[in-house]
């Protein structure tokens, strides 16, 4: 069997097939298109593609962690690829979808972890708009002079995936009541070429759970991306965490498939008779 080519690309070579894999599933693709475009003052994360023969790539975020796509055979065989094996750390985290059994091989790497993820994907036909009622309640933007106030309702987060310069997008969102963040949702990236958009950073306050503040914030942040022209919103959750699935699909999110994250780390392969 042929050695697969990987080819890197970090700007313009290749693009051509990274459209063509991204578009088969945006669904699945939502992190792959939302790094790749500049928008509404979003800056594209650091990462490193590779490219095996037009029909699979392999998107390398931050040098730690990997999300494969394409076609299954030959993302196995790359994994085996001592010139793939060359680009990445020596202990990373690696997403992949579960039902299609992207194997790393025991020979390769060393598994230390692994956690369900659900994706859930909401289009606009499905969207149910949750709106509030209470006079002391208010949705508003959610500004970076926010911050301090995000900040406070994230204390009890402490491995959140929050990043400050996301609010230059304006598509943060918080619930106010008297006059204090409650609740608030917002994004960890949009693509305009692709209609795609990832929502992110849903949390609401120590003490105000499960009074359905959530699925208010969630709504707002989806509203605004589907009058940007967003025809798909993608998010990721642990499976284990039933509270924030149904908060999702209170909205009308459905989920898209299930990936698994494994935390590995490179080995010395072993010889055949080893």
């Amino acid at each position: 069997m042929a050695v697969p080519e990987v080819m890197t690309t970090q700007v313009e070579p290749l693009h051509y097939a990274i459209d063509k894999i991204v578009s088969a599933d945006t669904g699945l693709a939502a992190y792959h298109c939302i790094s790749r475009e500049e928008v509404l003052g979003l800056s594209i994360p650091p990462s490193k593609w590779l490219v095996v023969d037009d029909k699979a790539l392999f998107m390398i975020y931050r040098n730690k962690r990997i999300l494969p796509l394409g076609d299954p055979e030959l993302i196995a065989r790359a994994l085996r690829n001592d010139q793939f094996r060359a680009e990445i750390a020596d202990r990373f985290t690696y997403v992949t979808r579960m039902d299609e059994g992207y194997t790393l091989g025991v020979d390769w790497y060393n598994v230390l972890n692994s956690r369900p993820v659900d994706r859930m994907v909401l289009s606009a036909g499905d969207f149910i708009p949750t709106i509030y009622s209470q006079d002391s309640m208010e949705i508003v933007p959610l500004l970076p002079e926010h911050k301090p106030d995000i900040e406070r309702v994230l204390t009890d987060y402490p491995n959140n995936a929050f990043r400050d310069h996301r609010l230059k997008s304006g598509l943060y969102r918080g619930l106010v009541i008297d006059g204090e963040l409650a609740s608030l949702a917002g994004i960890h990236g949009v693509s305009l070429t692709n209609k795609v958009a990832v929502i992110g950073d849903v949390v609401t306050k120590k003490g105000m759970r499960g009074k359905g503040y959530g699925p208010i914030c969630i709504s707002a942040v989806a509203d605004e991306l589907f009058k940007l022209g967003i025809n798909l919103i993608a998010v990721n959750i642990f499976s284990d965490n039933s509270a924030s699935i149904s908060s999702h699909r209170k909205v009308g999110f459905r989920q898209h498939c299930q990936l698994l994250e494994i935390d590995c780390e490179k080995r010395s392969p072993r010889k055949p008779n080893q």
